[in-house]
């Protein structure tokens, strides 16, 4: 069958996937110069996507062990309560990261100062994950697709939405900055805010597109059972998904640029330099290159020599 014959490629873009997601936690973990309440959350975002991409290779191994996709089999459950679980922290977790970013532009100075706030990101990130059970309860127990279907789509244009406002305003908000005397520190933490946001709005375009198709293709084999088979449509339905999660790795290390120069050195260790072509951009026009060198003492020494050299200014 179809399926069969694609179940080899499929575990291929599953396991290249998972790859691509432990190099990218790996260079968010070492990236120094990010305000770690976001970098606990987009390590939380990788850690969902990871779900769903194992979700996937569940389902792939029970497809090999039973010869289709048996919906009884007790892998194949635990599988689906996983693939909901993952899509579910992963959107709500990015509303959280936009929503943090346009706090850290709110509050500028005040952020800027704060440490990571543990209890506060650690109290979030616990309710995002009560609330992906209750989400997979709901669709896969209750039976309520529809529904979470729509409230999840919604969550993931919200994001969208709040992305584009933060980016915009942020990106204005530093342009005046270049020309006023500010505090290196704010100058720096709104920059970040313009990269995180810049990152985070083609990951959202590109989530809305690919879930809403994945969704339209439940409902497809909800009207076209007797034409279409369960198994095809769940392999099309979970590689959307894997898709969804190897390009938001893509996009988050080439459209932010502190993390593409850091994945570029790290390419380098490893012998990738003829790979650095993938991460190569041209600088945008509207947030100017700041340094962000991997060592962080050489780094500190910069930022104090600058601060200095602000504080000197009328």
């Amino acid at each position: 069958s179809l399926t069969a014959t694609m179940v080899g490629p499929q575990f291929f873009l599953v396991f290249t996937t998972l790859a691509i997601l432990c190099f990218t936690s790996c260079i968010i973990r070492s990236f120094e110069l990010i305000h770690g309440n976001c970098k606990i959350l987009l390590n939380l975002i990788s850690f969902a996507q990871i779900c769903v991409v194992l979700s996937h290779m569940g389902k792939l191994f029970d497809i090999t062990l039973t010869g289709d996709f048996s919906q009884a089999h007790p892998m194949y459950v635990f599988s689906q309560l996983l693939h909901e679980f993952g899509y579910f922290l992963c959107s709500s977790t990015e509303l959280i990261v936009v929503t943090e970013r346009a706090v850290a532009c709110w509050l500028l100075r005040k952020y800027d100062e704060s440490p990571t706030n543990y209890p506060v990101v650690i109290s979030i990130s616990s309710v995002s994950c009560i609330s992906a059970l209750f989400f997979s309860y709901f669709v896969h127990i209750r039976k309520e697709t529809l529904g979470c279907t729509i409230f999840a789509e919604s969550m993931d244009l919200l994001t969208l939405i709040v992305a584009s406002i933060c980016h915009w305003h942020s990106r204005r908000r530093y342009q005046r900055m270049l020309y006023t005397p500010t505090n290196l520190g704010s100058r720096y933490q709104l920059r970040e805010v313009a990269e995180t946001t810049r990152a985070l709005l083609p990951i959202s375009m590109a989530s809305v597109t690919l879930n809403l198709t994945a969704s339209l293709l439940v409902w497809a084999l909800i009207i076209y059972r007797e034409k279409v088979s369960y198994a095809t449509m769940m392999s099309l339905y979970q590689t959307l998904h894997t898709l969804n999660a190897m390009l938001w790795c893509v996009l988050i290390l080439y459209r932010h640029r502190g993390l593409r120069q850091k994945s570029i050195g790290l390419l380098r260790r490893f012998n990738f330099c003829q790979w650095e072509w993938i991460f190569t951009e041209r600088s945008s026009r509207n947030i100017p290159e700041i340094d962000s060198s991997s060592n962080h003492e050489l780094t500190q020494t910069h930022f104090d020599l600058l601060s200095a050299s602000w504080r000197t200014v009328p």
